[in-house]
């Protein structure tokens, strides 16, 4: 950090955390936008674990039809969430 600011130089921060419990708080130099960037990322990345580990824990104890059926419901959870559902005219 000593590389890109100087002592007694002038910053803008907003606070972006405060932990009670640990008595802490973080902050961040960037723009508000740029925080809300990383935070999306992070929380994608949360899910993707959160999704990994439950995938890993099922892992042993399906069978390949089980494996089947999750992958047809996934595939139809994410066409009703890309194109809201079947269209009335398709059978």
């Amino acid at each position: 950090i000593h590389d890109h600011l100087k002592v007694g130089q002038t910053v803008s921060i907003h606070i972006i955390d405060v932990d009670g419990e640990k008595r802490t708080m973080a902050a961040s130099m960037l723009d508000e936008q740029a925080d809300q960037y990383l935070n999306r990322r992070r929380e994608m990345k949360e899910r993707q674990r959160r999704r990994q580990k439950a995938w890993e824990e099922s892992y042993s104890n399906k069978s390949d039809v089980g494996f089947f059926e999750d992958a047809i419901k996934e595939l139809e959870d994410a066409f009703q969430e890309d194109y809201g559902g079947w269209s009335s005219t398709e059978q």
